[in-house]
């Protein structure tokens, strides 16, 4: 991307703009950190990016700065009071300037300039905080292509002068657009806003997406949002309704997320009324209805249901969505969840928005518990009848029969309670609340008016209505695709909505939902299902998965783990099993999920044979209670082949998780930072309290995140989502430390409030994921060679670059059912870089490296071996795309039949292993490559050589001109400091033929030894003639030590190694070839025997076309062989002739 750069330097470390702000110690401190609000007004008399502060304001802001005196400029951050918790609170500075005219407790800002802190309306409050400004290091713009090529004959000084003239204040916001630049500020480090000074590094860039130069550039009409505004509310006169008529108003329905906070209501609502019945619309929608912010309406679906709420305008500064009206997740699950709803006002309109005129008091009201895991745990009846207590006691609610009631309890908090005396050691009401964890369900099962009439929906007065807590029933609970979980503040399930709808990603999550759907439907209960889930690896997700599904489909789930009931008998663990099992059976519809199912049932070592006692009773228990109506087994094992084989059948349905692939690890993060603004946090930076949220840069590719995380499972993902927020923080820290005139509480709130994470925060967090994991899970890792590491292998480069890179680049020209050749051999001496040939593969590809030994494979028990195989391919297919590596391929799968273990071991892991490279030329193999090394070609099984497996074999030789050599060199020299006398051509015409690239590997790393040992040599003669002079002038001073002399004495060129020719020469004189002459001689008739077979077999081949007319050199042998061949007709026959030509060629040769 062209870019023109400012030929300024970087700037120099971060000060404040106000130096007067600092304390006499030189470290940064605020005048006063404390918060004030204050009421806005908008004016055309002040300057953009500047706020006018009243006398008050400025003295509690800045008690110790005389305004009379005042030199320096002064700045503030400012937000809107939002009245909702999801709403970014971003801070925007502004440069101060002081107005008498004010009264107390006013600000001034320009009035097209309110949508800068979210909007905030006229005499509504604000926050402000006095800051100290960060000057920015370098600024990003991005420029519509006819204006960039307009700047490219504009010099880089005079541009950035031209953008410093035209700014009044000098502060530059991240994503405001430049009327000098006729661009946008793409990017601004290192905060968001921030002071731009001449030492800023400026950048332009072309937008090449931009096509038209409106498409940027805004109006400079300040009315524009005002203007489209009295528009709308002008227009609005022609839809009201009027007493006449009553015409129902069509909304689409969604579920608030967060409950709307009563001090941001307007009108405030009445202390006692329900906030569930309540609905939000945007203004336009009001005045279609024909109401005012407060009003009683009629809400109606599609299937007749209705409901009375209070209607109200939603709270600025949210931005609401047209046609759509926002209610309680909980209203709209008793609605029936409808997806649009009728609003009209009631036919009985009334003078008074007293609901009691409208909805009538209950005399009596019984509520039953809905069976659930919290509901009948004798534990928590407590709690939950203490905050069913709360629940009616907080307000007047408006029921109506067989409507839910959600009650938030702490589960954690109750059992410890209960733990401490049981259900007497508090009174009735006084259980402490904690923090809700979990959800008592309760259901409105009748309902008694207390005055005549028929109304459906009754209002619940505590003075005046008898509750009654009776009885148990069975249903199904609100299902998660309402957002009452968000609503409460509890903790949420990850989604798989992409693999239940049209979407390759998360299929076991869909086939998961369809087994759930088809047994509880009625025609499902004679199905007695019991299903398995299963993973390769620890942490895949299964009971995330299985408690989401679940949580979506309305559906209880009952958790029952294996270790916990573990008994000190086999009777005991079954009859706890059983006893959670019978009361998971009273609840319905209710998934019963058993965790570690492998730690009741393993799998029995003696013999093979099943153990007898646990084994049987838990087969009678699964056929028991798989039988029962409306309740479905789910058991999760982390290894599947460990459990018992008669368990393990007694399932009907196996659904194995897998690693996360790419576009299902691109979801997860997708998810996971999409809560980070969800997610505010704070902390204490010097004496005052802090809050801040985290939100990605724009840079931040989620593409890159899951490409770069490949093989880890979704408890890494989210561990590298925290680090990489630790990571962001820690920048800001360190960035204080090294800057004492800028606090690290200047740089969040200059920041926005918000902490952006980078792409190099998440490039250290998986660093340090893959590193703390490699070793205990074999995480494959993406290696750090490059092709300039290897030297003299251009040949085979072109080779491996045809091989990998048509499939990864071109996969669509596979989809036709083409198999792809994913599998090479490097075979010759040893030492010729086969190893670093296939890091370099992995490295310039993207691709995860996978290095497996030989012996790592065996193991000593019947049948694991061949399974070590299975997980090296599965972990590589887990880690796509990756190039598995099998370094000494000849100990892994030699010739079968010749090998003298009496079990077949070797056999067998060569069965397994050509079984696997089979399935890797289908579509389960798709990105994986296998990349195997040997120096024995001769000893591998001649099947692994077939095509569709090792087809492509590529000799690594010795280099054999001095030109190759010397490219050796040069990539091994590549971070050397050599001697400029140093000649690599003229050390490569002194190596013989025989030298390997690990021989040329030992003559670098030798001779950078003898550079050190001379240098060395040097600096302790310096040291002891050092010494002498000291013994000259003073016979009494202490020898220095060289740690001593380092320190104070030495230079530079004492700590320099330059690597000389002779040092070349001493390394060349001890070196001795790791492969002789002879030795090399074998392996080339080894080449020959593979390679040159090939060849001959095509001389064969065009003789049997062209006969005795070959030009080929001829023999009579081979002559009357050539006649044979023309007679002969038999293809075995024909196979025998061409090997004896292709072996009278090679006595010719």
């Amino acid at each position: 991307m062209p870019a023109l750069i400012s030929n300024s330097s970087t700037s120099s470390p971060l000060q404040s703009v106000s130096s007067s702000m600092l304390l006499n110690n030189g470290s940064t401190s605020l005048v006063n950190t404390r918060q004030v609000s204050a009421t806005v007004l908008y004016s055309d008399d002040i300057s953009e990016n500047v706020v006018s502060l009243s006398p008050d304001l400025f003295n509690s802001l800045f008690p110790s700065l005389e305004k009379d005196l005042l030199e320096d400029d002064i700045f503030v951050v400012i937000h809107g009071i939002n009245q909702n918790r999801s709403l970014s609170r971003k801070w925007t500075l502004y440069q101060v300037d002081l107005s008498p005219n004010h009264h107390t407790d006013q600000i001034s800002l320009l009035s097209n300039k309110n949508k800068l802190i979210g909007g905030p309306p006229v005499n509504s409050r604000v926050i402000i905080q006095a800051v100290s400004p960060t000057l920015l290091d370098q600024l990003l713009v991005v420029c519509p292509p006819e204006i960039y090529d307009t700047f490219s004959s504009v010099g880089h000084d005079e541009l950035m002068l031209q953008l410093l003239d035209s700014l009044a204040t000098k502060i530059i916001r991240q994503g405001e657009y430049s009327p000098i630049l006729r661009g946008i500020y793409k990017l601004c480090e290192p905060v968001d806003q921030g002071i731009l000074t001449k030492k800023t590094k400026l950048v332009v860039v072309k937008d090449h997406h931009s096509n038209q130069h409106s498409q940027i550039t805004p109006t400079n009409e300040p009315f524009e949002d005002l203007e489209v505004e009295i528009e709308k509310y002008i227009s609005l006169n022609n839809h009201l309704n009027t007493d006449h008529e009553n015409i129902p108003v069509t909304l689409r329905v969604k579920g608030l997320e967060e409950p709307v906070l009563t001090s941001g209501i307007i009108p405030s609502p009445e202390l006692k009324d329900d906030p569930e019945s309540r609905g939000f619309v945007g203004f336009e929608q009001l005045a279609s209805i024909g109401c005012f912010s407060g009003d009683i309406v009629l809400l109606t679906t599609e299937s007749g249901t209705q409901r009375r709420i209070r209607l109200f305008s939603y709270p600025e500064p949210r931005a609401v969505e047209s046609d759509t009206i926002y209610l309680s997740p909980f209203l709209i699950f008793n609605l029936g969840n409808p997806s649009i709803i009728d609003v009209t006002l009631p036919l009985e309109r009334k003078d008074t928005h007293d609901f009691t005129q409208y909805v009538k008091i209950a005399k009596e009201v019984t509520i039953s518990r809905l069976a659930s895991v919290v509901t009948t745990d004798k534990t928590l009846q407590l709690a939950f009848l203490s905050g069913l207590r709360t629940y009616f006691e907080s307000c007047n609610r408006i029921v109506r029969n067989g409507d839910l009631i959600a009650v938030p309890i702490d589960t954690i908090l109750a059992k410890s309670m209960y733990s401490i005396g049981g259900d007497d050691s508090f009174e009735e009401g006084t259980l402490p609340m904690g923090k809700p964890n979990d959800i008592a369900w309760f259901k409105i099962t009748a309902l008694n008016q207390l005055e005549g009439g028929s109304d459906d929906d009754f209002i619940i007065d505590p003075s005046q209505t008898r509750m009654i807590q009776s009885g148990i029933v069975r249903g199904s609970c609100i299902t998660s695709t309402l957002p009452w979980k968000e609503f409460l503040s509890l903790p949420t399930f990850p989604s798989y909505e992409a693999g239940l709808g049209h979407t390759p990603n998360f299929i076991y999550a869909s086939k998961l939902k369809q087994y759930l759907s088809a047994s509880f439907s009625p025609l499902g209960a004679s199905l007695n299902t019991t299903i398995l889930v299963h993973s390769s690896k620890r942490g895949a997700g299964k009971v995330s998965v299985v408690q989401s599904v679940a949580s979506q489909m309305g559906i209880h789930v009952f958790e029952v783990s294996g270790y916990s009931i573990l008994g000190d008998t086999d009777p005991k663990t079954i009859g706890i099993l059983r006893g959670r099992l019978e009361r998971a059976a009273q609840i319905s519809p209710c998934l019963v999920l058993i965790k570690h199912l492998d730690a009741l049932a393993k799998k029995s070592e003696q013999d093979g044979k099943e153990g007898a006692g646990i084994t049987s009773n838990l087969l009678d228990i699964i056929n028991e209670f798989s039988s029962k109506e409306n309740l479905v087994i789910v058991a999760t094992v982390a290894d599947v082949d460990k459990l018992s084989e008669s368990v393990r059948a007694k399932f009907k349905f196996e659904l194995e998780i897998g690693v996360p692939s790419e576009a299902e690890r691109k979801e997860i993060f997708n998810q996971l930072c999409h809560k980070l603004a969800r997610q505010p946090t704070s902390k204490i930076f010097g004496k005052s309290r802090l809050h801040f949220s985290y939100a990605l840069r724009g840079d931040v590719s989620l593409e890159t995140l899951a490409l770069q995380s490949a093989g880890l499972t979704p408890p890494d993902l989210v561990s590298i989502v925290q680090t990489s927020k630790q990571k962001a923080l820690g920048r800001f820290e360190e960035y204080g430390k090294k800057n004492r005139t800028i606090s690290i509480r200047d740089l969040i709130l200059t920041s926005g409030g918000i902490i952006k994470i980078t792409p190099e925060d998440f490039e250290q967090a998986i660093g340090e994921a893959r590193q703390k994991y490699s070793d205990s899970i074999g995480a494959p890792r993406i290696p750090n060679v490059s092709w300039e590491d290897v030297g003299g292998l251009e040949g085979v480069k072109k080779e491996i670059l045809d091989t990998i890179e048509m499939p990864l680049k071109y996969p669509h020209l596979f989809s036709s059912g083409m198999k792809k050749r994913s599998g090479i051999l490097f075979y010759g001496p040893p030492g010729t870089g086969k190893t670093l040939l296939a890091k370099a593969i992995a490295t310039t590809f993207s691709l995860n490296f996978f290095s497996v030994k030989g012996p790592e494979l065996l193991n000593m028990y019947i049948g694991e071996s061949e399974a070590n195989v299975r997980k090296v391919f599965q972990k590589a297919r887990d880690a796509r795309p990756c190039v598995v590596f099998f370094d000494e391929l000849d100990s892994v799968a030699p010739k079968r039949g010749n090998q003298g273990d009496s079990g077949g071991v070797m056999d067998r892991i060569v069965s397994q292993l050509l079984a696997e490279l089979d399935g890797m030329s289908g579509s389960g193999g798709e990105g994986v490559f296998v990349v195997g090394a040997t120096n024995r070609p001769d000893l591998l099984d001649e099947a692994l050589l077939r095509p569709g497996r090792f087809d492509k074999m590529l000799y690594l030789g010795i280099s054999d001109t001095h030109e190759k050599q010397q490219t050796i060199l040069e990539a091994l020299t590549r971070k050397f400091q050599l001697h400029p006398t140093v000649s690599l051509e003229q050390i490569s015409q002194k190596c013989p033929f025989t030298y390997t690239g690990a021989d040329f590997y030992a003559l670098c790393s030798d001779s950078m030894l003898n550079a050190m040992t001379k240098t060395a040599n040097e600096v302790d003669e310096k040291i002891r003639q050092y010494n002498l002079r000291l013994k000259e002038k003073s016979p009494d001073a202490k020898e220095v030590s060289t740690r001593w002399w380092f320190e104070n004495v030495a230079t530079d060129a004492d700590t320099d190694v330059l690597i000389t020719e002779a040092d070349f020469d001493k390394a060349l004189r001890e070196l001795i070839p790791s492969v002789s002459a002879e030795e090399l001689q074998h392996y080339l008739r080894v080449r020959e025997n593979f390679q040159g077979g090939k060849t001959k077999a095509k001389g064969a081949a065009a003789i049997k076309e062209n006969g005795a007319s070959s030009t080929l050199p001829t023999t009579p042998a081979i002559e009357a062989n050539v006649q044979k061949i023309q007679e002969l007709a038999n293809e075995e026959d024909l196979k025998a002739a061409s090997n004896d030509i292709a072996e009278l060629y090679g006595d010719i040769e």
